[in-house]
């Protein structure tokens, strides 16, 4: 007799968890296959949601630039909707990050040295970030 056994998607990322952490889940291709797939889920959801950016010039001073307000106006991270940014700071790296996070780290730069005017006619104000606490 088959048996089907609704359970949300938060107490079977649970469940996984809890079988990697007691060392069952190392060789056993069905829940290393439903992890990925619960990744895969996760990444595809975050990509519905994501502002793209890109800043010229992190690889010469180790910065992002994050746009805040352009002419006295909100924007850039202050208007966005997106859930998530993804930050382009090379050919090579691109750091995805959830924009509630973003919007913490540059709160702690406002009002300091790093919020600076740019753009054309250097309308936009933007802080810049060193990109190193993007990972943090």
């Amino acid at each position: 007799m088959k048996m089907n056994i609704d359970i949300t998607e938060e107490q079977f990322t649970s469940l996984l968890f809890q079988a990697r952490k007691n060392g069952v889940a190392d060789k056993r291709f069905d829940l290393n296959l439903a992890e990925g797939k619960l990744s895969e889920n996760r990444l595809a959801s975050i990509l519905e949601t994501v502002e793209v950016k890109r800043d010229f010039k992190t690889s010469e001073t180790g910065n992002v630039a994050i746009e805040y307000a352009c002419s006295g106006e909100p924007s850039g991270i202050t208007s966005t909707k997106a859930k998530w940014w993804a930050l382009f700071i090379n050919e090579e790296v691109c750091i995805l990050i959830q924009t509630c996070k973003l919007r913490d780290i540059i709160s702690q730069y406002l009002g300091t040295s790093r919020d600076v005017s740019g753009g054309d006619n250097n309308q936009s104000q933007m802080v810049l970030v060193p990109v190193i606490k993007l990972t943090l």
